[in-house]
């Protein structure tokens, strides 16, 4: 009966909201705790369902902190993908300014280039320095010495427009010197890309 007792009272103080370092209880708060004592000892499966809804409330409590913990780690993980997307687009302006650097300086040596403008049917080739899914150039920022292509959810970034295969050969060597390793030579022909091997072969016929 005791240990019923106990029960009852630290129920009750944890239903008011009592802990051990809480205030002296006034007059009225100890009436009506000890109406509710005596409640429960006259029905002690009242005593059974306030026991089960503090379980399930702290039950309740731990999810949410479980979801509250969930939701902090995916904006967190948010976070560092954005930061990722802003470390590529850096990049990706950083590889652009160097090939454009490269082009200004081929294009102060008397090589046998044709300007855009001057390259407009016929065979033609052009470097590409990468092509990029999710990271995409808008098309008024690309000049007369770039080229955006789109192939599906791929953006294709090109430099210079050459007739003469050997001078395309030249820029690809300044690019892949001043550090994009993986550009390479396309071929054109009236405005279309073609095998580049067939090109070449047919010139050197």
């Amino acid at each position: 009966m005791r240990m019923l007792t106990r029960i009852i009272i630290l129920t009750l103080m944890v239903s008011f909201g009592y802990t051990a370092h809480a205030q002296k209880l006034t007059k009225e708060e100890k009436k009506a705790l000890k109406a509710q004592l005596k409640k429960y000892r006259k029905n002690p499966e009242l005593l059974r369902d306030l026991t089960e809804e503090s379980d399930a409330l702290r039950e309740e409590n731990r999810e949410l902190q479980s979801r509250i913990n969930q939701m902090e780690s995916e904006k967190s993980h948010s976070s560092s993908q954005v930061a990722q997307k802003d470390r590529e687009l850096m990049e990706l302006n950083n590889r652009l300014l160097d090939a454009q650097e490269a082009l200004r300086q081929k294009n102060e040596e008397p090589p046998a280039v044709m300007t855009p403008r001057e390259v407009e049917t016929g065979t033609h080739f052009k470097i590409q320095i990468g092509a990029y899914e999710k990271t995409y150039i808008p098309e008024n920022l690309a000049g007369e010495d770039m080229g955006l292509e789109s192939d599906g959810s791929l953006q294709k970034v090109l430099v210079g427009k050459f007739n003469d295969y050997q001078a395309a050969k030249e820029l690809k060597k300044y690019i892949r010197n001043i550090g994009i390793k993986d550009a390479f030579i396309v071929a054109y022909r009236d405005g279309l890309r073609v095998d580049l091997d067939e090109v070449v072969a047919e010139e050197e016929q």
